[in-house]
């Protein structure tokens, strides 16, 4: 379950990087490439794939430094920073901020139907209907992945991730769930 065995470049910039959110813009950046979104998500094909921050952002210029210059399935990567009265069209991941937890069931809910992977480190966040929840224990990043919420919004989360997650929230059916890329 830990992110260096899941993101082996995750372990290099630990070593690179110093701090725990430099890790963890990192994975942000390395879910990209375990997630599989509806195409129409894209507005086409070399649209790119936008990474948003939602509430007060930790990690600092490590989300800019990760995305600038870099390409996952082609497309270019782009971080945006929304605050409450943004709108998050257009966002293909969008990390929610612990500072959001008292709103998070408000903005859950309205970014239902969104096929936006939300992810986030407030107790609870996968099971209270958040995507991916970040915990940190011993030093080093778990992931529980709400599998239910992900297909409800068309997202095929790869085998390579959710062997190495805690599921929640596996009580969803559908193609989501049955097709799950490997």
């Amino acid at each position: 379950m830990a992110a260096t065995a899941l993101f082996p470049s995750a372990g290099l910039a630990q070593e690179y990087q110093s701090s725990e959110y430099d890790l963890k813009a990192a994975i942000l950046f390395n879910l990209v490439k375990f997630v599989e979104w509806p195409p129409a998500s894209y507005a086409d094909a070399r649209a790119p794939t936008v990474v948003c921050t939602l509430g007060k952002e930790p990690f600092g210029p490590a989300l800019d430094q990760f995305a600038s210059g870099n390409r996952v399935f082609g497309r270019q990567l782009v971080v945006r920073r929304l605050a409450h009265e943004d709108n998050p069209h257009g966002c293909h991941l969008i990390y929610i901020s612990t500072s959001e937890r008292k709103l998070l069931p408000e903005i859950l809910k309205s970014l239902e139907g969104s096929h936006i992977l939300t992810v986030g480190e407030t107790e609870q966040f996968a099971a209270h209907g958040g995507m991916v929840q970040l915990t940190v224990e011993d030093k080093q990043v778990h992931f529980t992945i709400n599998l239910g919420a992900a297909s409800r919004e068309e997202l095929r989360v790869r085998s390579g991730l959710l062997a190495l997650s805690k599921i929640v929230g596996s009580g969803a059916t559908g193609p989501a769930v049955s097709g799950l890329a490997p």
